[in-house]
């Protein structure tokens, strides 16, 4: 056995005190660089929701302003002028005359043409295969930015109701890229 100094054993102490504090310390940084890591990925995640709504503000308004200067709109359906209030339960609600807002063909065309920027969605709509329902070409009318009041009150246009979520995606993505 032999014997160690004093010293040395103190040294090898103080050695590896100095390297639990380096690991501690490395290990200490490891945990504030991931705290600051994900403090840094909430704050982008609040900035993109923030962006998001703001984004959706400004479609809203840009398409409640356009209703609001069409004389054939009323004011109690200016909440259908926004990509979040018309969907396809609530055009089966318009068209059926169960919303309180009742609109006439001339509204309805007015909503409609606020609503995709009187644009034509045609390639969009057709690139997201619109016209593949059982009411085929049919379902190209709603993407056209110019829709009668017929589309809506004609049972044959029925099976695009359930295509409303891909149209609505082309019209915002027109108005997104507009604004």
């Amino acid at each position: 056995m032999s014997s160690k100094s004093p010293h040395a054993l103190l040294a090898l102490l103080l050695c590896f005190f100095c390297y639990k504090m380096f690991i501690g310390t490395e290990e200490m940084g490891r945990l504030q660089s991931k705290a600051i890591v994900s403090s840094s990925i909430e704050i982008m995640h609040a900035e993109r929701m923030n962006a998001e709504k703001l984004l959706q503000h400004k479609l809203d308004n840009a398409t409640k302003a356009c209703c609001r200067k069409l004389p054939s709109i009323p004011t109690n359906c200016y909440d259908y002028c926004s990509f979040d209030a018309l969907n396809t339960t609530s055009i089966v609600s318009l068209a059926m005359n169960y919303s309180p807002c009742h609109l006439t063909r001339d509204s309805i065309s007015a909503i409609m043409s606020c609503m995709t920027f009187n644009h034509d969605h045609t390639s969009c709509c057709e690139e997201l295969n619109i016209h593949k329902t059982e009411a085929g070409q049919k379902c190209i009318d709603f993407c056209k930015g110019n829709l009668e009041f017929g589309p809506l009150m004609d049972v044959t246009y029925f099976p695009c109701l359930e295509m409303m979520e891909q149209i609505m995606f082309c019209y915002k993505k027109h108005a997104i890229e507009t604004l």
